[in-house]
């Protein structure tokens, strides 16, 4: 019974604690300070700052990766040569062997008939 009782008023002790610490102090300073931070989040990320066309230029690079994904997928190779070409193309997506091969594996119907 004094055990448990013990363990109660620790756990109501630290539960409280947490609560003190949560309290916001009346300083000026911290007002101040917490003042900045709502303005500079209001702008947006600071990466945004740096780079206003990063995440379009991300949205491209991957519609690029997906179109070439799609062809690499089309083609009559082996499967560790497909995956080795995937890999190949998430590094650079411009790579000599990648551009080989999707150049060697492109041909239309018209130029066959010649």
């Amino acid at each position: 019974m004094k055990k448990l009782f013990f363990l109660s008023l620790c756990a109501a002790c630290t539960m409280g604690h947490g609560l003190y610490a949560q309290t916001e102090t009346s300083d000026s300073n911290s007002t101040k300070k917490n003042k900045s931070t709502i303005t500079e989040e209001d702008e947006g990320p600071i990466m945004l700052k740096f780079e206003p066309d990063y995440v379009a230029e991300q949205l491209k690079r991957r519609n690029v990766i997906l179109e070439k994904r799609r062809m690499i997928d089309t083609m009559d190779i082996s499967e560790k040569k497909k995956l080795r070409l995937i890999k190949e193309l998430y590094r650079d997506l411009n790579s000599k062997r990648l551009q080989k091969v999707l150049l060697a594996e492109t041909k239309f119907e018209d130029e066959l008939d010649k």
